[in-house]
């Protein structure tokens, strides 16, 4: 076995001929005197590991539990960098995390949980749209007591995306042209102004004039193979603050505002931060404001951003989901103008909570508010997918049922229960009877992949696709 411990790295076998007995291996000496007296330790230079100890398993095992007993860490890489004696291998560590992080999502298939989280996303959007502006009791007249369990919008039986879905296939568009250039050109920084020109993109899909021009960056509104997909030059209830926002050129950032807006189009776009920043949930949750507050500028809106994207984030990292939602809770809390989305996940956990064994309800959802503004569209998500974790359908469709933003609601419990089910955990019916969903697919294959070619080789499809600007 192998031990990495704040007092070194180990390796234990048994011994050959006495199996009572134990060798205990290490790179350096220094690890070993951590925790023998040096008379006992033996050099070795002829062998695998140059410095070896023998020891009972007793004597092995209570050290083993002594060290458990003397755990003082949260983090075991931030403790090795503290540790003046162990410090010198914090860049072996990280190397190993990731190759071991490399092999976790390979074992979960990159691809069908990209795919999957695109398209639940997609599917509760579609599932929503029809609804978004009905009260429950006009949901209820019209499609019976349970509300909707199906596309309704189209007598064809056929659902179809809308704002939501279009905003996030240019937020996936703008990072993969980012992470392109930064491999390019072997440097990094430029992903907002790459991500907000993907949204500019989008914006002339809705055929909305523009006010002023970009300020930053090298801007080209043909360029890419999204932009060419011509199912998406549809209005499709787009929200009022990310067409005037952007329609303005300007970029907003979190110290510079461009409005005071905390409305859901903020954080209904988000999921990819989470997917692209994988391996990291701070800084996904970091990354998932600043490109939210490219569009809205109330603390609550960015900051509901950057937490769906640090769950996402987790979740990749095969956090469970209970765990994901803490997790970004605690990088949530002390930010500047954190009260009000604290306050409102708080209240989620405690529902969650309070309702668990039982069935939600449409009022349990507007208990939370409409999910016209972005904290509450979080909330009520997170709600769904926390308590329908194992039923993707459950989940999608008891966000889609209530008097609010049902499209958006949708649409983020659909990624999340997507990323946790996978594309194959979706029902065939929603996957097969949804518009344009090859568009969706091909994106999420294109997350799982990340960047192709090299700074010397470039991919000449990924150069069409995601030019670097």
């Amino acid at each position: 076995m192998w031990i990495a411990s704040k007092n070194g790295f180990f390796s234990i076998v048994q011994h050959r001929d006495d199996p009572e007995q134990v060798l205990v291996r290490a790179r350096v000496k220094k690890d070993l005197a951590e925790i023998f007296p040096e008379d006992r330790i033996l050099h070795t230079p002829e062998g695998d590991y140059h410095w070896r100890v023998f020891a009972s398993k007793k004597e092995m095992g209570e050290i083993l539990l002594r060290q458990m007993a003397e755990l003082d860490y949260p983090n075991f890489k931030s403790k090795i960098a503290k540790t003046p004696s162990q410090a010198d291998k914090l860049d072996a560590y990280h190397h190993i995390w990731s190759i071991m992080h490399d092999y976790g999502l390979k074992k979960f298939d990159k691809k069908n949980v990209f795919q999957g989280c695109l398209m639940g996303g997609a599917i509760g959007d579609a599932l929503g749209a029809p609804v978004e502006f009905l009260s429950l009791n006009q949901i209820q007249s019209k499609y019976g007591a349970k509300g909707i369990n199906s596309y309704v919008e189209f007598g064809d039986g056929k659902g179809e995306f809308t704002d939501d879905t279009q905003m996030t296939l240019f937020t996936a568009e703008g990072l993969l042209r980012a992470w392109h250039r930064s491999m390019q050109r072997g440097i990094g920084g430029a992903e907002a102004t790459i991500v907000h020109h993907s949204y500019l993109r989008w914006l002339h899909t809705q055929d909305f004039p523009m006010q002023g021009n970009p300020t930053q960056g090298v801007y080209d509104i043909e360029k890419g193979w999204l932009i060419k997909r011509k199912e998406l030059y549809k209005r499709r209830a787009p929200g009022n603050t990310c067409l005037l926002s952007l329609a303005s050129g300007k970029a907003g950032t979190i110290e510079e505002p461009i409005n005071d807006s905390k409305g859901c189009g903020t954080v209904m776009r988000m999921a990819p931060v989470g997917l692209i920043y994988s391996d990291d949930m701070a800084l996904a949750f970091d990354m998932g404001c600043k490109f939210s507050a490219l569009t809205h500028g109330h603390p609550s809106g960015y900051l509901s951003g950057g937490f769906l994207a640090a769950v996402i984030s987790g979740l990749c990292q095969q956090i469970p989901l209970g765990k994901s939602v803490f997790k970004a809770f605690e990088l949530l809390f002390g930010r500047p103008g954190f009260e009000e989305l604290d306050k409102k996940i708080l209240a989620m956990l405690s529902l969650h909570e309070k309702l668990k064994g039982q069935d939600l309800l449409p009022e349990h959802l507007e208990s939370l508010g409409g999910g016209w503004v972005a904290e509450e569209a979080l909330a009520i998500s997170l709600l769904c997918a926390l308590h329908y974790t194992s039923d993707f359908k459950k989940g999608v469709l008891a966000a889609v049922n209530h008097s609010g933003d049902s499209d958006s609601t949708g649409s983020i419990t659909g990624n999340i229960l997507g990323l946790i089910h996978g594309l194959d955990g979706i029902p065939e019916e929603w996957k097969s009877n949804l518009k344009y969903s090859d568009i969706v697919l091909e994106m999420g294959d294109d997350l799982a992949i990340g960047v192709k070619g090299n700074t010397y080789e470039p991919d000449k499809e990924w150069v069409e696709k995601y030019p670097g600007y």
